[in-house]
């Protein structure tokens, strides 16, 4: 992040209801008090004329960033492109300045993680993920086509996932393709290292040189088609796995000098 602002900053996003949710007439449960606190209310003592102290009735927390994405008709709704504005362009602009970025997405199944970082592939709709890598190459073609500029930037992916405390790497096509519908581990035995100059990183991750979001995306759906599902594509609640998509961003002129 930026040097003027804190190392980790933390944001939540409610998402609109669910289908189901709408069929059973649920109500909202959360309030959003101000651009960094939400309430959370207890629906037992919704409506409910005791004397509990408002403690009780509801929660206050407070973070860096609280969006509202329920109703697009819903006063200060937070869309896709409010969320690239205020998290993906800061961690961009530390990218592109030298530094490590991560953004984490973490919730329960069906809590829009892969919305907000994936969207959908029309411009409005585009995740995180996608707007960051489009604003990237962007910047790069702007930069190259300036008359003053002599850099020559290198930008590679790698896409992993964590399934059963294991890593898998999602760009080993050939490991992945004869594996998709068995339980067991298949590919490279891959394995955390920590190196003195480039610090932590996973041994025999691929990885592919991009210098367009549309390559970029092809690479991101071909991975996603190797994420390992149970047998007879049944999904249990308690085996889930989690997917890191890697960026990395190079002055090539410099590895050249080295």
């Amino acid at each position: 992040m930026p040097a003027f602002s804190s190392n980790i900053e933390v944001s939540v996003r409610v998402r609109p209801f669910s289908s189901k949710e709408l069929a059973s007439n649920s109500r909202m449960i959360t309030e959003l008090v101000e651009d960094t606190r939400i309430n959370l209310f207890n629906p037992k003592l919704e409506g409910s004329q005791s004397s509990h102290d408002h403690r009780d009735r509801f929660k206050q927390f407070t973070f860096d960033h609280c969006y509202l994405s329920v109703s697009r008709q819903q006063p200060g709704y937070a869309s896709q492109q409010i969320i690239f504005n205020d998290i993906g362009l800061d961690v961009l602009k530390s990218f592109i300045e030298g530094y490590n970025t991560c953004i984490l997405c973490y919730g329960q199944t069906g809590t829009g993680k892969t919305f907000t970082m994936m969207g959908n592939q029309n411009s409005e709709e585009m995740g995180l993920t996608p707007k960051i890598c489009e604003t990237l190459f962007k910047r790069i073609e702007d930069s190259n086509n300036s008359e003053s500029s002599t850099l020559c930037f290198k930008t590679l992916i790698s896409y992993m996932e964590i399934y059963n405390e294991k890593l898998r790497d999602l760009f080993d096509f050939d490991a992945q393709k004869s594996h998709l519908n068995s339980s067991q581990n298949s590919g490279k035995n891959l394995k955390i290292r920590e190196h003195p100059n480039k610090g932590i990183y996973v041994q025999n991750l691929k990885q592919f040189s991009v210098s367009d979001l549309s390559t970029t995306m092809r690479y991101l759906n071909k991975g996603n088609q190797c994420r390992l599902v149970m047998p007879g594509h049944v999904i249990l609640t308690f085996l889930f796995s989690k997917k890191f998509f890697k960026c990395y961003f190079d002055n090539a002129n410099e590895a050249l000098e080295e």
